[in-house]
């Protein structure tokens, strides 16, 4: 790919070329989610042992993450038109410090529930919904390539923020407050860098004007287009669907992969390369959208979804058990892109360029709503059941009806957009 091919032609200039947008974005996502999301459950233990807390009281502030995630989505596309994706972003970095130093000072309930709303707001902000907008808007082509290389910035600095807070956590008992003011202090930081070298886009983007959708830009239908298609709705219910069971399941992975007996160790270095899998299976499946369109890139991640649930349930301290946990761990990398990238395609695939703020912003929100139910119904299962194996059975089962009410969807997208271009 080269300039030519990513750029829109208005804009000129190193501070104004794609690749600082992408770079930007990159650098966006790699902090945000890679140092404030994907080692939360590193600070569980740590901080609930300093304050003599219980892990359930101490949970709860993920809810109220997804919770507040969830609402602002809903309002994604009026914020984006009001204040610009440059200011969200400052904003967002600004909600991300302090959820930070809020933790790290916190010594009450109330104020770590605090941190969690604070957390929630930041990351809706900076992360994966205003990341694909501004990739969605600032490119015409590749567009799937360039958000799952945007998207893989979650595990390269999941990986990296991992290996730097661990030592601090472990270093004391109060380590988990100099681990937040690092993460704090890389924030402030990046979000410099940020407002330095990102440009706001205030014109109108660039259409594609390719024949084939796949992997490009289409100018699409308006949200009030979409509330009168039957199929938006079902989309809609498949994406939260999408969430609880992704969400659900993995959140309970490592606790089950413990309760069914296998050590510490052994569970600590399959999440290892978990990550890394995770880093490179997002930008592939961007990569494989842009060849091979909407449809083969749903069935596939969909079909190792199903694949790592049973895997999951399959788990044990046996030679076989183990391997299953080894399934689970590298496939799932190719089955959690359903909830971040995936959301993106599907709605820009479906619905287009014209209102993709608003419908990002609405299907964002419904998968961030099954984040925040998913879990509490595996636990669920859990203290009534006593294992978390008819959750995640009841899991693959639903995920199957999702892979091919999808498929109905997609269709009824597609021979609808004839009638949309006449």
């Amino acid at each position: 790919m080269d300039e030519s091919t990513l750029a829109s032609p208005q804009k000129q200039g190193f501070l104004h070329s794609t690749w600082l947008v992408v770079v930007c974005c990159f650098l966006m996502t790699f902090t945000s989610l890679g140092f404030c999301s994907s080692p939360k459950q590193l600070f569980l233990k740590a901080v609930t042992d300093a304050l003599d807390m219980d892990r359930t009281l101490f949970s709860f502030n993920d809810t109220l993450r997804f919770l507040v995630t969830a609402t602002l989505s809903f309002f994604f596309g009026s914020l984006v038109s009001r204040f610009g994706t440059k200011k969200m972003i400052l904003m967002g970095f600004t909600l991300l410090v302090a959820s930070q130093l809020l933790y790290a000072t916190a010594t009450t309930v109330a104020l770590l529930y605090l941190g969690g709303i604070l957390l929630g707001a930041g990351l809706s902000l900076t992360s994966s919904t205003l990341a694909s907008y501004i990739i969605k808007r600032r490119c015409t082509k590749n567009v799937g390539t360039l958000q799952g290389l945007v998207m893989s910035a979650n595990g390269l600095g999941g990986a990296l923020a991992t290996n730097l807070v661990t030592p601090l956590i472990e270093g004391s008992p109060f380590g988990y407050r100099k681990a937040y003011f690092m993460v704090a202090a890389v924030l402030t930081g990046v979000g410099i860098l940020l407002m330095i070298f990102f440009r706001e886009d205030k014109e109108k983007p660039h259409q594609a004007t390719a024949k084939k959708a796949r992997g490009q830009v289409w100018e699409g239908i308006s949200y009030d287009q979409a509330k009168k298609r039957t199929y938006f709705y079902v989309c809609a219910i498949l994406v939260f669907f999408t969430g609880l069971v992704l969400s659900g399941i993995n959140g309970i992975a490592t606790a089950h992969m413990r309760d069914v007996g296998i050590d510490g160790n052994t569970v600590k270095m399959i999440w290892s390369y978990h990550s890394i899998a995770l880093m490179c299976i997002k930008f592939l499946t961007g990569f494989v959208y842009d060849r091979k369109g909407l449809r083969f890139t749903l069935i596939m991640c969909q079909t190792a979804s199903i694949t790592v649930l049973v895997a999951l349930s399959l788990t044990a301290p046996t030679t076989f058990g183990i391997g299953m946990a080894w399934v689970y761990s590298l496939l799932s990398a190719m089955a959690l892109p359903l909830e971040t990238i995936g959301v993106t395609l599907v709605t820009g695939d479906l619905f287009g360029n014209r209102d993709f703020a608003k419908l990002l912003g609405l299907m964002t929100a419904l998968n961030n709503l099954g984040y925040a139910v998913g879990s509490p119904v595996s636990n669920l299962v859990y203290d009534n059941c006593g294992t978390y194996v008819p959750a995640i059975i009841a899991g693959a089962i639903l995920m199957g009806v999702v892979a091919i009410a999808f498929q109905f969807v997609i269709t009824a997208a597609r021979k609808d957009r004839p009638k949309l271009a006449a």
